[in-house]
């Protein structure tokens, strides 16, 4: 990723979330669920462009429980994400990315709370979703959308979303220095 790039592009992190339908299997699906998350199935990462390399890194699922109601287009319920078990595996840099950036001793979790959805699941095939809400992280509320491509494998739900923090846009350091140039955004 070049620099011009990076100073452009906001940081996407990829969310695989295996989540256990309460009420069976996709084709039975009435228009109102409960879905838990299953931390042990769920899978957090972040991409965030740097100069000569990105970094990736993993975000840990602390809870998450959802109700969604597909006829009225609404949610509710929090995804709650460990802030103080974020990593990148180089451990220079995650003591930094939390002492100086993520706070995450003042700020543990990052906590999204859904509000509503726009879009149907498909008795066939995968689905295209939004989740509507808030995410609360370093101390600030912000809306967030979560575009959600969800399909159905052995009675169970598998979604993945992409989307990007604007961490410096939402009151966190710039951990740039010198010459090392990070972007302003995290991909999740």
């Amino acid at each position: 990723m070049t620099l011009s790039k990076q100073t452009r592009c906001l940081v996407r992190v990829s969310l695989l979330v295996l989540l256990s339908l309460a009420l069976g299997a996709l084709p039975g699906l009435s228009s109102k669920q409960t879905l838990t998350l299953d931390p042990e199935a769920t899978e957090v990462t972040f991409e965030l462009g740097a100069t000569g390399h990105d970094v990736e890194g993993s975000l840990y699922l602390r809870s998450g429980e959802l109700t969604l109601d597909f006829e009225g287009g609404t949610a509710s319920g929090e995804i709650t994400i460990d802030a103080v078990r974020t990593e990148t595996g180089n451990e220079k840099r995650d003591r930094d990315m939390h002492e100086k950036v993520l706070e995450s001793s003042l700020f543990p979790v990052f906590v999204f709370s859904a509000s509503g959805l726009r879009g149907a699941l498909a008795t066939e095939g995968p689905s295209s979703i939004q989740l509507i809400g808030s995410i609360s992280i370093h101390g600030e509320d912000h809306p967030l959308t979560l575009p959600v491509t969800v399909h159905e494998e052995a009675g169970q739900l598998i979604a993945n979303a992409t989307f990007d923090i604007p961490y410096v846009e939402w009151g966190m350091k710039d951990p740039s220095i010198f010459v090392l140039r990070v972007a302003k955004v995290v991909v999740v």
